[in-house]
């Protein structure tokens, strides 16, 4: 299968070179001892900063720079928005969404692919894929995070659930895999930035495609760019999701 990792980026010239550095030594690893192929996709998302040179700088660096592409525009628009772009600048069977700081190690992805493709063999069971979504709520999470980040997640996540009925332990987890379906799905999205995830899900489910969640390492980065107001931004596009699909 061809895999495309998507990973956005806003201001991010102190870690993208690590960052892309260590998915193509993932890539390399896995691509030796499996029949999947990979590609890696940065989504620039208006960075003023030296994002897009330094990951440029690192492409030319490596003989295998045909692995990555860098797309994205001048403009800051969010999070959900330089998604999009760079899910839709490839073509692949599966698209995995990540952080740039890799909160979740690029190694879990090994076991999103085996989650989905156990539930693609058993395709008329429910437990079959189309999406597979990380949670650092479930009893086997293993989670490194600053409490009232703990405690902040837990209730926006209440709220969003009891809002559009999602089942899903963790909806804002970064980090998901989902095929060439659900990627129709995920291009519908309208919030550009931190929204995008309950609004995928439950497009999702709108239209009956199959979401599993499963356990993932997760460490909560120094300068994580969510902020406290973003709480209140998301709370807005989530109203803005029941007033677009109804």
């Amino acid at each position: 299968m061809q895999v495309a990792i998507v990973i956005p980026t806003y201001n991010e010239q102190n870690r993208i070179a690590q960052t892309i550095k260590t998915v193509l030594s993932y890539i390399e690893k896995t691509e030796a001892g499996a029949k999947d192929t990979f590609t890696l996709v940065i989504s620039n998302d208006g960075s003023t900063d030296d994002t897009v040179k330094v990951a440029k700088q690192v492409v030319d660096e490596f003989a295998n720079g045909e692995k990555i592409k860098i797309v994205g525009d001048a403009v800051n628009h969010g999070k959900g928005y330089a998604l999009r772009k760079g899910v839709a600048a490839v073509e692949a069977d599966l698209y995995y969404i990540a952080d740039a700081d890799l909160s979740t190690p690029i190694e879990d992805l090994d076991l999103f692919i085996d989650t989905y493709r156990t539930g693609s063999m058993n395709a008329k069971s429910d437990n079959v894929c189309h999406a597979v979504i990380g949670s650092r709520t479930l009893d086997t999470s293993q989670v490194v995070s600053k409490p009232h980040r703990k405690l902040f997640g837990v209730l926006s996540n209440l709220m969003i659930r009891m809002i559009l009925g999602l089942k899903f332990k963790d909806t804002q987890c970064g980090f998901k895999l989902f095929d060439a379906e659900a990627k129709e799905l995920f291009l519908q999205c309208k919030n550009n930035r931190w929204g995008y995830d309950f609004e995928f899900l439950y497009l999702m489910k709108k239209h009956n495609l199959n979401v599993c969640e499963i356990p993932v390492r997760w460490a909560q980065a120094e300068d994580s760019k969510v902020k406290f107001w973003h709480y209140f931004e998301t709370f807005r596009e989530l109203l803005r999701v029941r007033k677009i699909h109804g």
